[in-house]
């Protein structure tokens, strides 16, 4: 009784320091004597203590403490009994199965159950015609690699062919990828892959491989005596289809089939995939995901039809001034836009106006409303001005709303003006206008100084220049009628004269006075062109000078 439950001490305490315990419980007989089923439970405990990681709870330890607990667990077959016993010896896994025989027919039906779920992990079973040795040597084996996830070329001598050999046979290794497939050579069916056929009778065999989902593979061999033969096919799965439909259309959602993003076949609208179970998810964004499970069988095509519905709320914005920029969660947005539910960062920015920051909630097929009006930013100038009374223009705009100056004796006057960059214009009559550019900041003070010249100097001048030129031009215009008159006199004295000593004094004056009217002429085109020139510059400064 102590020695029993020391035992199970050493077991608990084993356990919660990592180490991993299985139980090996004894195969039920069916069609067996009980020593036969002993015999093949404890080859199967040496197994699977040569090929797993666990440690395995020996035979004698499980009967002491199943003794002690009084509990009788001889036809322990279903998966209730093997978590009861592997509670009770505190083991992790626990193994049971059945060895039965049916007429000349062995076989071996076992399960790996885990203690704490219930839960058969793996299953094994193995099937043999002929003597029971084959069990303890071949059977066992197999088992205990099928229970333990590993995989296990069989091998069959040649006393399972229809063929006697002679001792010259060859060895056929068979493996597949994926594992598990039928063999069949000439039309009989010898086992699963991976195989191993030693000592095969020698001649020419078609070999076919099979495996549901899978096509056919199927290779002639030419088998030599004592020569080995190597068939490793990676099998094609037969085809299925789904075809996906649905608003968006495909193209302009993502389409993930069993976690992995497919791409549309443009032509078929379909996708070619494994027969099996498959897991269709829909994705677009500002979207709720369209999942769905479908079962397609070999070389059929699944429909799948979909219709997401939008995850979205909308945003309205009034925004003032109308053209200010938005930013919603950093992103440009128009004042009218979707937005998946939740809070999101707003900024309105215009140049010229404090930016506007915040955030705001979308609730799901809302509408949230907002008006935003963002405040001008203003700087001011300081213009100091001569004379003091001058007009003041800011872009050719009168500026009418300026405070009294700050100091009469300084002639500075301050405006209050929204940023940007201003051509400041001053102008008065009598004297030239002046420009400069300011540029107003946020908040700052900008100093400007304007001092218009007096234009009343070069308006005598030109004046005076004026005055001139008419004089001249009056003075060589009536010297030139002067000398046109003359010349006109002496040609008809000169007509009328009888004496010819009168007739030649007439015309010497008359040619003296002619041959003088083309300087004087000269003359009076250049004093008028000098009037002319003084007259429009006159006009072009009394512009200048605001006299107009």
């Amino acid at each position: 009784m102590l020695r029993s439950k020391v035992l199970v001490y050493i077991l608990m305490f084993s356990c919660m320091y990592g180490a991993k315990y299985l139980a090996v419980l004894d195969l039920e007989a069916v069609g067996l004597s009980d020593t036969e089923a002993k015999v093949l439970t404890q080859r199967l405990t040496s197994k699977m203590i040569e090929l797993s990681d666990y440690t395995i709870v020996e035979r004698a330890n499980i009967d002491k403490i199943l003794k002690e607990q009084k509990f009788q667990h001889s036809g322990c077959t279903d998966s209730e009994c093997a978590v009861e016993i592997g509670q009770l010896i505190n083991a992790d896994m626990t193994v049971i199965g059945t060895a039965s025989k049916f007429g000349d027919t062995y076989t071996i039906d076992s399960r790996i159950i885990n203690v704490e779920s219930g839960e058969a992990l793996y299953s094994a079973s193995y099937t043999h015609t002929g003597k029971i040795d084959e069990l303890v040597k071949e059977g066992i084996e197999s088992v205990a690699h099928k229970l333990l996830g590993i995989p296990y070329k069989k091998k069959i001598s040649s006393g399972t062919t229809s063929k006697a050999s002679s001792g010259y046979g060859a060895t056929l290794d068979i493996s597949s990828d994926p594992p598990g497939a039928e063999v069949y050579i000439g039309g009989n069916y010898f086992d699963t892959t991976p195989l191993i056929l030693e000592d095969f009778p020698i001649g020419d065999y078609e070999v076919e491989i099979k495996l549901d989902g899978y096509e056919d593979y199927t290779k002639s061999v030419k088998l030599l005596p004592r020569a080995s033969e190597k068939i490793t096919p990676t099998l094609n799965p037969i085809p299925s289809y789904i075809k996906i439909s649905g608003t968006p259309t495909p193209d302009k959602v993502i389409i993930f089939i069993d976690g992995k993003k497919q791409y549309l076949d443009s032509y078929k609208q379909q996708f070619k995939v494994s027969a099996g179970r498959h897991i269709i998810k829909v994705s677009k964004e500002n979207y709720f995901d369209f999942l769905d499970t479908v079962i397609v069988d070999f070389d059929k095509r699944v429909e799948v039809n979909y219709k997401l519905k939008k995850n979205m709320g909308l945003l309205q914005l009034s925004v003032n001034p109308s053209d200010a920029a938005v930013y919603v969660d950093d992103y440009v947005k128009s004042k009218y836009t979707e937005l998946t539910p939740g809070m999101h960062k707003l900024k309105v920015s215009q140049p010229g106006y404090d930016d506007y920051t915040g955030e705001f909630e979308i609730k799901l097929d809302e509408t949230t409303e907002l008006d935003i009006e963002l405040n001008r930013q203003y700087g001011h100038l300081d213009l100091n001005l001569e004379p003091y009374n001058a007009t003041v223009y800011f872009n050719d705009s009168l500026a009418l709303s300026f405070n009294v100056p700050m100091d009469l004796n300084s002639n500075t006057f301050e405006f209050e003006l929204a940023t940007g960059t201003y051509n400041v214009r001053a102008e008065k009559p009598s004297f030239y206008s002046k420009s400069m550019m300011a540029t107003i900041n946020n908040k700052e003070r900008t100093q400007l100084m304007l001092s218009l010249k007096s234009g009343d100097e070069d308006l005598r001048k030109l004046r005076k220049k004026q005055k001139r030129g008419y004089l001249a031009t009056g003075i060589i215009a009536a010297a030139f009628a002067a000398e046109y008159l003359l010349s006109e006199i002496s040609y008809q004295s000169y007509v009328d004269a009888t004496d010819p000593s009168d007739a030649q004094k007439y015309r010497d004056q008359n040619e003296m006075f002619t041959a003088l009217q083309t300087p004087t002429a000269a003359l009076l085109g250049a004093s008028a062109g000098f009037t002319l020139y003084t007259t429009i510059s006159l006009e072009s400064l009394k512009t200048k000078l605001s006299l107009k």
